[in-house]
């Protein structure tokens, strides 16, 4: 779970921070009986007190306030551990902050330890710029696993030496490994250790983990028909088990209201020339919608049907790519929430979740995932939006609404309504809308 993500200097960002976490003294309302959705931890504050914290954020905010970046400053750093290199990766703030100044991010989020039945509270920060890595260092709950400050020379690798590594040996392989001939660390330490040394510390594989396995980001672009077909064929390689998948989502359709009675596929394959490899298939194989995976020398393409009646009560069948641009960004939507779900502690990070589609779906969407799977497996939903439905009958807490505002001298700044005095649920929209939380386009034409 995701609870805590501050970004220093990245695109219109000069400093701010999303807060999923609230203290036991604290909460989104009065107490869990009014409707509050918290998830207890064990891991504990600076303080000692327990904390909880929240399974969605909805982040609002005018045209160009800045949403978008803090999403995507989450989704570059999630690409910076996972391909271990930061090379074309740094993107500052160019109007408020001089330039080559550093970017920090600094990110909280647990992994469940199962066998324990309790909760490592990682915290990991990376501070760096064009020419390499500065700072970078993770903790366990309050523990270091390793820290790397190449501004001081320090360093410090004693939680995971063993008598085979010891702490210097470590420092020496990172010196020669992970920077340049200039010495400019390029790779992440979290990165490398988790790629080379896998047996050196079981919380950098844990926490390593977090960005490979529970953590989905998506921007508005990747968040269509053609990713969420690769994503079931990834996610649910069994065939029994994808055939359950598309069962799922394809009820959850009919249920809101696309005209869908179901989702059919069909399989093609295509052996490869040795010769030619790729180039041997035709492109009428590539162009039709579907997911694609390879099996030795085998191309395999499953493609998707949407079936509905007729004017006769005839069953026929569309070509997923026929439907509606709604219709297939809803369907990339249920998989990607499904895909969320389907185990513990996953977060699903989106831009514009509510783009192509209808007010009311989106707010079923919602409602389904807060009463039907947040409490089975701890699982959190971020998302940007304009559509202020979302914002009304108390559908969602002042905890779960954040408003980005930008302005000439703080850059974007994000704000949860939970902070305000006196926020009253189902007044959100209203005053929202009535600019009493910033956030809104004041547009003179």
């Amino acid at each position: 779970m995701l609870l805590y993500f501050k970004v220093r200097n990245y695109r219109s960002i000069v400093e701010t921070a999303i807060n999923l976490m609230q203290d036991e003294g604290g909460g989104l309302c009065d107490n869990d009986e009014n409707g509050v959705r918290l998830y207890s931890l064990e891991a504990c504050n600076n303080l000692g007190e327990k904390v909880r914290t929240s399974p969605l954020m909805a982040i609002y905010g005018r045209n160009a306030s800045g949403k978008s970046n803090i999403i995507m400053a989450l989704c570059q750093l999630q690409r910076i551990v996972t391909s271990g290199e930061i090379e074309d990766l740094y993107e500052p703030n160019k109007i408020q902050l001089a330039a080559n100044q550093r970017t920090e991010f600094s990110i909280v989020y647990t992994c469940p330890q199962k066998e324990q039945w309790t909760d490592y509270w990682y915290t990991y920060t990376l501070e760096y710029n064009a020419k390499g890595i500065y700072k970078e260092a993770l903790y366990s709950n309050k523990d270091i696993v390793f820290y790397i400050d190449n501004d001081s020379g320090e360093h410090n690798f004693s939680a995971i030496s063993n008598a085979d590594y010891d702490a210097d040996r470590i420092e020496r392989l990172r010196l020669t490994e992970c920077t340049d001939e200039f010495h400019n660390q390029k790779t992440p330490v979290l990165s490398w250790l988790a790629k080379k040394y896998t047996n050196l510390s079981r919380d950098v594989i844990e926490a390593y983990s977090f960005f490979t396995a529970h953590l989905y980001t998506r921007s508005s672009q990747n968040v269509n028909v053609q990713n969420a077909f690769s994503t079931l064929l990834q996610t649910w390689p069994d065939e029994e088990e994808q055939s359950r998948v598309i069962s799922e989502v394809s009820d959850y359709l009919s249920q809101l209201d696309t005209g869908i009675l179901g989702v059919e596929t069909k399989t093609m394959e295509k052996v490869l020339e040795p010769d030619n490899e790729l180039l041997s298939i035709a492109p009428t194989f590539w162009f039709r919608s579907g997911g694609i995976h390879r099996r030795g020398n085998t191309m395999i393409k499953k493609i998707f049907y949407a079936k509905h009646n007729d004017s006769d009560n005839q069953e026929v069948y569309f070509p997923f790519e026929e439907e509606s641009d709604g219709t297939l960004r809803l369907f990339a939507l249920l998989v990607l929430i499904h895909k969320t779900t389907k185990s513990e502690s996953n977060v699903l990070v989106i831009d514009e979740m509510d783009s192509s589609l209808h007010p009311l779906i989106l707010r079923q969407l919602m409602n389904f995932f807060i009463k039907t799977h947040h409490n089975e497996n701890r699982s959190q939903i971020i998302f940007t939006a304009h559509d202020t439905e979302l914002l009304e009958g108390g559908l969602l807490m002042p905890g779960e609404v954040a408003v980005v505002e930008k302005s000439f001298q703080t850059g974007s700044r994000l704000r949860k309504l939970s902070n305000y005095d006196a926020v009253e649920p189902d007044m959100i929209r209203r005053e929202y809308l009535d600019g009493q939380y910033a956030g809104i386009p004041h547009a003179h034409i």
